[in-house]
C-alpha cells in the first residue's frame, strides 16, 4: 500500500523565481530579528535582507556573473551564504554546492561537471558593510521557475558523486512543506533549506561554531526533537515526524503532498506494514534531473514516476517510515538481505571498538558473509579477532555473525559528511584478499575524506585549489573569486 501524510496543506504554486518568493515573505516581518551569527555577533533584520541581497547581486554582476553562469560555492556554515544564494537567483545564475571540507582531489573531480567558468567563494564570505550606496541590480528576462537554480552532488558510499539539478520551483515547494521545525544531518543542500525555511516562518536562525554545537547537544536533550529524511535527488526533504513524537527510530511520515511506497525487491509487489523493501517517493517538488544525463534521470524513476531512493526500508501501521540502509550495501546471505548497519551498531557496544564497518565477503556456498573492519581503542590494544566474534556470537542472529572474518585497521574511510565509504573497503578487499588475514595488529587503508573540520586543513585545501586552477584566483577582501580580471569590493 502507499503511504501519505495524514495532514495536507495548500502551498503557493508560485510562478515567481526563488528570490522573488522569499523577498515577498520577508516584507511581512518588518524590523523583526531574522538571523544571528554567533561567531561575530552580527545581526540582520527582515527589513534589511532584500538590501543586502541586492548589494551582493550587484557585486557579483560587476565581476561577470550573469544568466546561466555556474558559481561553485565552497563555504563553511554561515548566515551570509543565504545572501549569495538569493543574489544568484536574481541574476539567474546556477549555484553549485561543493562541501568546503572535501580533499582537493575530490573538489577537482566535481569541477569537471561544470563545463564553464567557475567562481570560487572562500569559506568566509565578504563583509557587506562596505556596500553603502549601490544602485539596484539590473536583471535580464524573467526566470522560468522550472529551470535549474542549483546543482548538488549526491554523496554515495559505493559510487562516485553524481550531479543533480534542482529547480526554483522544487526549492520553493519543499520549503513550504517544511511547516514544522526540523532537525537533520548537515548535508549541503539540507543546511541551506533549513536556514531558508526558518526565515520564511519568522523564526530566528542561529549559526553555531563547534563549541556552541556541543552546548546545543547538551541542551537539546531537554526539548522535543525528531528525525527527518531527505536526499539530493528528491530536491531536499521527503519526510518529517509529527510534533511531540518520541519515536527516534523512525524518520517520520511523508511531507504534505508527497506519497511513498515500499516495494519488494524480488517480486516488485507493494509491501505491507513491517515488510522491508525498496523505498520510492513522489511529490510536487521532485523533478528527476541528473545534470546533463537524461539516461541517468530515467533510471531513477519507475514506470509510475516514483523516485527510486535506493534505500531499504519498512513502515508501520501508523505510516511511519524506518530506514534500514542502502540496498547496494546489503549483505546477501543465502538469499536473505542483511544491512551492515545493524551489525556495526552492535559492534560499537564493545568498549574496545572505536569505529567499525561491515561488508559482504564473497562465499562460494553462502553467497556473501559479513566481514568486519575494526578500529581498536587505545585501552584495548590486545583485542583479537576472536574477541570480536565472541562479542556478537549468539546475540544478533546467526546470519549476521562475522563468518567473513575480523580485520583491524587504523581508520575507517569516511566521506566529509561521515558516511562510511564501503566502496574503498571493498576495493581494498578485492586487491588484497589473497594476502589479507585476520591479525591482532592494525593495517592502514588509504583515506578518502577524513571528515576533518579543522580550519587549517580546510585553508590548505583551498590554497591548493587556487594553485591548481587553470585561471587565476583573485582575493576580493574576504571573498575568493576565480576569474580573468581584478575587481575590488
Amino acid at each position: 500500500m502507499e503511504i501519505q501524510n495524514p495532514f495536507q496543506i495548500i502551498w503557493e504554486n508560485s510562478s515567481n523565481d526563488f528570490a522573488a518568493f522569499f523577498n515577498a515573505k520577508f516584507a511581512k516581518y518588518g524590523s523583526q530579528l531574522a538571523m544571528i551569527d554567533l561567531e561575530d555577533g552580527k545581526q540582520w533584520r527582515y527589513s534589511e535582507l532584500c538590501g543586502w541581497v541586492e548589494k551582493c547581486a550587484k557585486r557579483l554582476q560587476e565581476i561577470g556573473v550573469a544568466a546561466n553562469t555556474r558559481i561553485a560555492m565552497i563555504t563553511c556554515t554561515t548566515c551570509q551564504v543565504i545572501f549569495v544564494q538569493l543574489a544568484c537567483s536574481i541574476l539567474q545564475a546556477v549555484v553549485v554546492g561543493i562541501n568546503g571540507y572535501l580533499p582537493i582531489g575530490h573538489a577537482k573531480y566535481l569541477f569537471k561537471f561544470l563545463h564553464k567558468e567557475i567562481k570560487v567563494i572562500a569559506d568566509v564570505l565578504c563583509d557587506f558593510e562596505s556596500f553603502a550606496n549601490d544602485q539596484n541590480v539590473t536583471t535580464t528576462a524573467k526566470t522560468n521557475n522550472k529551470t535549474g537554480m542549483m546543482i548538488f552532488f549526491s554523496e554515495g558510499s559505493t559510487d562516485p558523486p553524481k550531479p543533480t539539478e534542482i529547480s526554483h520551483q522544487s526549492i520553493v515547494i519543499n520549503v513550504q512543506q517544511l511547516s514544522c521545525p526540523v532537525f537533520s544531518p548537515p548535508m549541503q543542500n539540507q543546511k541551506f533549506l533549513l536556514a531558508i525555511s526558518m526565515l520564511v516562518k519568522n523564526t530566528q536562525v542561529i549559526i553555531n561554531n563547534d563549541e556552541m554545537l556541543t552546548r546545543f547537544y547538551i541542551l537539546i536533550q531537554k526539548i522535543n526533537t525528531f528525525l527527518v529524511y531527505g536526499l539530493t535527488t528528491a530536491s531536499g526533504f521527503c519526510t518529517f515526524s509529527k510534533f511531540g513524537n518520541n519515536n527516534y527510530k523512525s524518520v517520520g511520515v511523508p511531507l504534505p503532498g508527497m506519497v511513498a511506497k515500499i516495494v519488494n525487491i524480488e517480486t516488485n509487489e507493494l509491501c505491507m506494514p513491517h515488510q522491508p523493501g525498496r523505498l520510492y517517493v513522489i511529490g510536487p517538488q521532485i523533478q528527476i534531473r541528473s545534470h546533463r544525463s537524461s539516461k541517468a534521470s530515467n533510471s531513477l524513476a519507475d514506470v509510475d514516476g516514483y523516485l527510486n531512493t535506493g534505500d531499504f526500508a519498512f513502515y508501520d501501521r501508523d505510516g511511519y517510515i524506518y530506514i534500514i540502509g542502502k540496498i547496494k550495501n546489503l549483505i546477501k546471505y543465502r538469499g536473505t538481505l542483511t544491512p551492515p548497519s545493524q551489525v556495526e551498531t552492535f559492534l560499537l557496544t564493545h568498549p574496545g571498538i572505536e569505529d567499525c564497518a561491515v561488508i559482504g565477503r564473497q562465499d562460494a556456498l553462502l553467497g556473501e558473509v559479513p566481514a568486519a573492519f575494526v578500529v581498536k581503542t587505545s585501552k584495548y590494544s590486545q583485542l583479537s579477532p576472536a574477541d570480536v566474534r565472541q562479542h556478537v556470537f549468539g546475540k544478533i542472529g546467526h546470519i549476521k555473525e562475522l563468518r567473513g572474518g575480523v580485520f583491524f585497521v587504523n581508520e575507517i574511510p569516511r566521506s566529509s559528511s561521515g558516511k562510511i565509504i564501503y566502496r574503498q573497503l571493498k576495493q581494498t578487499w578485492e586487491r588484497d584478499r589473497s594476502g589479507l588475514r585476520e591479525t591482532n595488529s592494525s593495517s592502514s587503508l588509504p583515506n578518502i575524506g577524513d571528515g576533518s573540520t579543522n580550519k587549517e586543513k580546510r585553508g590548505l585545501r583551498i590554497a591548493k585549489l587556487q594553485k591548481s586552477a587553470s585561471k587565476p584566483v583573485i582575493q576580493i577582501n574576504r571573498v575568493q573569486i576565480k576569474g580573468n580580471t581584478d575587481h575590488n569590493i
